[in-house]
């Protein structure tokens, strides 16, 4: 397996292949993230312009010439209010189904890591949806800790 920065001619094809499953997942969970007609244009645009900006990151994991899973992650500074400076935020992990269990999420998150920690950030920090159990299990088995909850209610 090689986990490696995604190329901008393999965007396309991420969105199609790896983020539209983990979109579909999000939006099964939660009737709040029916996903738009354009959401697939959309999200190609948003990876593309990503990728330009020098504190986010694509990272994609690979088998065979086959892509199985990415993570999207930012380095971003906090308010100033706080005297820690920057997190590393995990935006987007996915791996495909038939490839879980097999250590590639925590490879993604380790390069994340890695490179949030040469570029400062103290944190990673994510958000996960209430009803995403697996996710919720993974990241509780690697010690990681509820720090806040979102809340909602339709006005």
């Amino acid at each position: 397996m090689n986990i490696r920065p995604i190329r901008a001619t393999e965007i396309q094809e991420v969105v199609r292949e790896l983020w539209r499953p983990f979109a579909e997942a999000q939006e099964a969970r939660n009737e709040r993230w029916e996903l738009a007609d354009d959401a697939e244009e959309a999200m190609t645009q948003n990876f593309s312009h990503g990728v330009r900006q020098n504190n986010v990151f694509v990272f994609v994991a690979e088998v065979d010439g086959e892509l199985i899973g990415y993570l999207l992650f930012e380095i971003r500074d906090t308010p100033p209010i706080f005297t820690r400076e920057r997190d590393c935020a995990l935006d987007q992990l996915y791996v495909k189904p038939e490839h879980r269990g097999q250590g590639i999420a925590q490879e993604l998150i380790d390069r994340a890591a890695a490179i949030g920690e040469e570029k400062g950030a103290e944190t990673i920090v994510m958000t996960i949806d209430a009803g995403n159990d697996g996710a919720l299990g993974f990241f509780d088995n690697l010690g990681y800790e509820i720090w806040r909850h979102h809340l909602f209610k339709p006005i």
